[in-house]
């Protein structure tokens, strides 16, 4: 069980570095789409 839990919290360990480090090119995208949405509703 001990085993499980620490594999476990290793890879939520993992996981957060990871989100870390993507967050900024996550946030990148979204403002991308968002810019390009605003130009289709408004140049349609």
């Amino acid at each position: 069980m001990a085993d499980h839990t620490t594999l476990f919290l290793g890879f939520c360990n993992n996981l957060s570095a990871h989100i870390t480090i993507n967050k900024r090119t996550l946030f990148i995208k979204l403002q991308l789409f968002y810019s390009y949405s605003l130009s289709a509703l408004f140049y349609q």
